[in-house]
């Protein structure tokens, strides 16, 4: 056997060899759904403790909070994976079987290493988009203890796809949204939408609640639908600790990049 030979025999075997995919490849290309998760809920009251001659904040007591990190795997229990989740701010937008519940459970502080059902987010077909919020199903300083209410909206329906500014209303406060100068109610439970297409402008928006019309906020923004989408949500807060209101605003904004991918 020649030498020309030999090296067509080796690059024939070498260039066969099936090459398996990793398994990240194959989750990949399953069909997915995006997910962004948001705890909604009052701040506790600061607490306090003094050391050594000075004030030394605590942390919040268990159960205040919701926990701070919920962990989530597919139906091929795939490896754990750890998910933060600080009050009254969103997550990132995370990838997740389409088809599938989302199953979110929190480790249990009693036996180690031990994961506990926390909540169920319902599952999605595939190129969907949704904010979940998760709200206390209890009431005072356990609120978060107990498995949270589940509210979804759902950014790729007709009904909210294009749209420039999208308000959910999650408190037991009816508030009263303007844009332009146009008002509009929002009634605890419901969700309202706005399409606006002049990207240049700056639309005057301003939000208030209760007998007194105790201001939420009034500012001016740009809209741009093809750049992404403004979220306001408005959920029950402490006034002690939301400056006097009992209703507080979330805000997000959700890129194109985010809602295509």
């Amino acid at each position: 056997m020649n030498r020309h030979t030999l090296w067509l025999l080796t690059a024939f075997f070498v260039f066969a060899i099936p090459t398996g995919k990793s398994r990240g490849e194959k989750e990949s290309r399953r069909p997915q759904m995006r997910v962004m998760i948001v705890a909604l809920g009052s701040l506790p009251e600061r607490r306090f403790v003094k050391r050594r001659g000075s004030f030394v904040s605590l942390p919040p007591r268990s159960g205040e909070v919701p926990p701070p990190v919920l962990y989530y795997r597919d139906r091929k229990k795939s490896r754990w994976k750890a998910l933060a989740i600080p009050l009254n701010r969103g997550t990132r937008m995370v990838a997740f079987p389409a088809g599938e519940e989302m199953v979110l459970y929190r480790k249990n502080k009693i036996k180690d290493a031990i994961y506990t059902k926390y909540c169920v987010i319902p599952s999605g077909r595939e190129g969907s988009q949704r904010v979940v919020f998760l709200r206390p199903s209890g009431k005072g300083r356990k609120c978060w203890e107990a498995s949270p209410q589940v509210r979804l909206l759902s950014l790729h329906t007709k009904k909210n796809r294009g749209k420039s500014l999208i308000l959910m209303n999650l408190s037991r406060w009816t508030v009263l949204h303007a844009l332009d100068g146009k008002l509009r109610e929002v009634l605890p439970g419901k969700v309202i939408s706005y399409t606006r297409s002049n990207v240049k402008k700056r639309y005057r928006i301003a939000a208030f609640y209760g007998r007194k019309k105790e201001v939420l906020y009034r500012t001016a923004i740009k809209l741009n639908p093809d750049r992404g989408l403004l979220i306001l949500a408005f959920y029950d807060a402490n006034p002690k600790t939301n400056l006097g209101r009992s209703v507080g605003v979330f805000r997000a904004f959700i890129t194109m990049k985010e809602t295509s991918r």
